[in-house]
């Protein structure tokens, strides 16, 4: 019964996104966010100049084709593709490795509430590692 329900809440969430297109307003997450290519957006090293808009997640016509050919739609999908492939997106941008994690933190700071926990940034560790204990030593 409360899958059912979940599964009925799940739906309709859907279908509000689909009449409405307002992902600013309801807050849905990057998975139901398209990519769209927008012709007043153009990207430079270090900033994909991403904006969200109503219809979804705008960037510039030359990186949705890029991601496109790849099979990435959504702004989600882009986001792991940064994280995954930094070398496959700074060699089709003609960037450095370094301008992508910059451009990929720029993006990821204008869609944090959009952002799922699963590919939101990880904390960096505070703790030493210093390797494998000594054979004496018994957990």
């Amino acid at each position: 019964m409360v899958l059912l329900r979940l599964r009925e809440a799940f739906d309709n969430l859907i279908k509000v996104g689909e009449q409405d297109n307002s992902y600013i307003r309801k807050g849905l997450d990057m998975g139901q966010m398209p990519l769209i290519a927008s012709k007043d957006i153009a990207h430079s090293p270090g900033d994909f100049n991403a904006q969200i808009r109503e219809e979804g997640l705008a960037v510039s016509r030359q990186i949705v084709e890029m991601l496109a050919n790849i099979g990435v739609s959504t702004a989600e999908e882009f986001v792991s593709v940064v994280y995954a492939f930094p070398l496959l997106i700074a060699g089709e941008l003609g960037w450095k490795i370094s301008d992508v994690w910059r451009a990929c933190g720029l993006l990821t700071k204008i869609l944090p509430q959009h952002m799922t926990a699963s590919i939101t940034p990880p904390e960096e560790d505070s703790r030493r590692h210093f390797g494998a204990r000594p054979p004496s030593r018994k957990v």
